[in-house]
């Protein structure tokens, strides 16, 4: 069963975070057991309210020892929202110390407690942790904008890595507007090299929710794409006929 979902962003701030907690929000509402793991190696839980007392550096030392029990990881998750959450690193100086394994040892210490697992990957390939995302990722989602930068950086990125490691997976375009001024979905799956995306129009005032301590589910339709990719996740996860969304040759 492939229960475990990496979202890995092509640039910085192109919400990658705010996807992934959205998505378990809305997989844990639809009667699943979540976990979300926040594996960015960026400090901080922007959406979540409640104060955080532990982070994955609390188990680093257990991580590099290879001796991860299962008790270790349930210490240190949280409750929020009907969600079970890992909160990420505390120091990020830390997250050089981090391997390519690590994502698997967590999830395998921890898996048959949750039907749905949903890491935030980040968008950094420097580092073991981002790396570990992906490679133990089951289903992978990269999301993008459609600002040239961002598109440009993940180009490089699927070319450099993706393509050669084989992580295929499906493309999420993140803000999406219709206007003469950016490349458009069609566009975008030509030039990056998908078959299909996931659009999530853009939402005004999106940066309140860093305020507000919440998701953007309220607004419709962000909520519209993210249930899209909720199914999407619950369709493979129960082995239904599903069209790929990967690279093409």
């Amino acid at each position: 069963m492939s229960k475990t979902s990496v979202f890995f962003g092509g640039d910085n701030q192109v919400g990658t975070t705010m996807i992934a907690q959205s998505v378990a929000e809305l997989v844990g509402k639809k009667g699943e057991k979540t976990l979300l793991i926040l594996a960015s190696g960026q400090y901080g839980t922007d959406y979540i309210s409640n104060k955080v007392n532990f982070s994955l550096d609390d188990i680093r030392s257990n991580l590099a020892s290879n001796n991860l029990l299962s008790g270790d990881v349930r210490d240190i998750v949280m409750e929020y929202n009907g969600i079970s959450v890992l909160p990420g690193v505390k120091n990020i100086s830390t997250i050089k110390y981090y391997s390519e394994e690590d994502i698997d040892k967590i999830v395998n210490s921890i898996e048959n407690d949750y039907d749905q697992i949903i890491i935030d990957g980040g968008c950094n390939v420097q580092y073991g942790l981002n790396i570990s995302s992906l490679k133990y990722g089951k289903n992978r989602y990269y999301v993008v904008t459609q600002q040239e930068k961002c598109l440009r950086r993940f180009e490089n990125i699927c070319n450099t890595i993706l393509k050669p490691l084989e992580y295929s997976g499906k493309l999420v375009i993140n803000k999406y507007m219709n206007n003469m001024g950016f490349y458009n979905k069609k566009q975008i799956e030509t030039k990056l090299s998908f078959n299909e995306s996931i659009i999530l129009g853009y939402v005004e005032y999106g940066w309140v929710a860093e305020q507000d301590k919440s998701t953007l589910l309220k607004y419709p339709k962000f909520h519209e794409g993210i249930n899209n990719i909720v199914n999407d996740i619950l369709d493979l996860t129960n082995d239904k006929p599903v069209k790929k969304f990967i690279f093409k040759r």
